[in-house]
């Protein structure tokens, strides 16, 4: 869980980097920042960037000037993608309309993409942002404040943003300014796998979860869709068609629930044609 007291998590968070040796580097029993600066070899404004923004995160605590690890809510195999889940995971419990948190802005800021169905992002198209930052004000009346003032989202917020989205996994940059948009298939394949221990079934043997059933899910503890997405969006197609040239899952017809839409996605011989479930197959 996020402190929705805490400073906004745009502005403390202005480069990603240091977040996850300063994370490292306190689990290791380095609690100053002093003493997270000889032991990382970070410069003093990227230990404190980086601690203040594990704050904003929900993944270190701090008394007294000393810091302590929260530890990771996954456990894939992988600590960048448990870092990266276990922030995405939190930032979604800041999720709560229509008093939405503080740190809602990652999360709102990529449901904005998905609603548009944009596949590529410039972080300094100014249309984009204006219309992005309108959306969050006046559709879901996201009021995060600063001093009484909404703290309207300037380009170089957006920047931020991009940057940590990246991070995070859920941008993907080509170049300066310039980035694809879908989540990484791992944080896919891994949310399917929680989503189907909290809500699915085994068929034949096999781990099922039924589409809109992960989808839901999804939007309400790792990553937030518009109320209005019907199907799955194009952004998840691609993750999902990765997955199934990975042959991690399979697309398949069970039920009688009907077929589901998904946006963009090519033929595969691992989706059914009138596909409505998620089998998990490795």
């Amino acid at each position: 869980m996020t402190d929705p007291d805490q400073g906004y998590l745009l502005n403390t968070i202005q480069n990603p980097r240091s977040l996850k040796p300063v994370y490292e580097s306190v689990n290791r029993g380095n609690t100053t920042e002093d003493e997270i600066v000889d032991d990382t070899g970070l410069s003093a404004d990227a230990v404190d960037e980086g601690a203040k923004g594990l704050l904003r995160l929900g993944l270190l605590d701090s008394k007294d000037e000393e810091y302590t690890v929260r530890d990771y809510t996954w456990s894939t195999g992988d600590e960048i993608l448990d870092f990266q889940l276990t922030a995405l995971e939190n930032l979604a419990s800041s999720l709560t309309p229509p008093d939405w948190g503080k740190q809602a802005v990652l999360h709102l800021n990529y449901a904005y993409l998905i609603k548009e169905d944009y596949q590529r992002i410039n972080d300094k198209d100014e249309a984009v942002r204006k219309q992005m930052d309108r959306w969050e004000r006046d559709t879901l009346e996201y009021y995060p404040t600063y001093r009484g003032d909404r703290l309207d989202l300037n380009p170089n917020k957006m920047e931020n943003w991009g940057r940590l989205a990246t991070y995070l996994g859920l941008l993907h940059q080509y170049e300066t300014h310039e980035f694809t948009v879908y989540p990484d298939p791992s944080l896919i394949y891994h949310s399917i796998k929680r989503a189907h221990n909290a809500a699915g079934r085994t068929v034949d043997g096999n781990p099922v979860i039924e589409v809109p059933t992960y989808l839901d899910w999804l939007s309400n503890n790792l990553l937030y869709l518009p109320e209005d997405t019907g199907g799955v969006p194009a952004i998840l197609s691609r993750s999902l068609y990765q997955l199934m040239n990975e042959e991690r899952i399979r697309l398949a017809e069970i039920g009688d629930q009907g077929a589901v839409a998904f946006d963009r996605m090519p033929t595969h011989d691992r989706r059914e044609q009138s596909a409505n479930s998620i089998v998990i197959t490795s």
